[in-house]
């Protein structure tokens, strides 16, 4: 099996926050594939039951998040999604707590361009 590695030093970005979610391309490519990833960069910690992001006190404003479906039973669409986090982000909700299992991978990059924290 082969490993990489990258180092990131002294880039001038934008620090990810629920109010500027600012992400990046980032491209992960080898001989046969490339594959696109956004990322945004953020420092979190809990330090003392506080919790801090970019070394800024945060108080979070969250819900539960369920992937439940009046058509579709335990499965939501694209749409649904998208719905599901404008709405959250409509009414100051900032955080969404996902259930006992993985969530789909959708729903977390809907949350990163919109500028919701995940609790997975």
């Amino acid at each position: 099996q082969k490993k990489a590695t990258a180092e990131f030093k002294n880039l001038p970005v934008r620090e990810w926050t629920a109010e500027e979610p600012a992400l990046y391309d980032l491209y992960c490519e080898t001989e046969s594939c490339c594959v696109k990833l956004r990322v945004g960069f953020k420092q979190v910690m809990i330090r003392d039951t506080v919790f801090y992001l970019n070394q800024k006190k945060l108080k979070l404003h969250g819900v539960n998040h369920h992937d439940t479906s009046c058509e579709n039973g335990y499965t939501l669409t694209p749409e649904e999604i998208e719905r599901d986090m404008k709405l959250c982000k409509e009414y100051n909700i900032d955080t969404v707590r996902t259930s006992h299992y993985p969530p789909d991978p959708y729903l977390l990059e809907v949350c990163d361009e919109l500028g919701i924290y995940v609790v997975d």
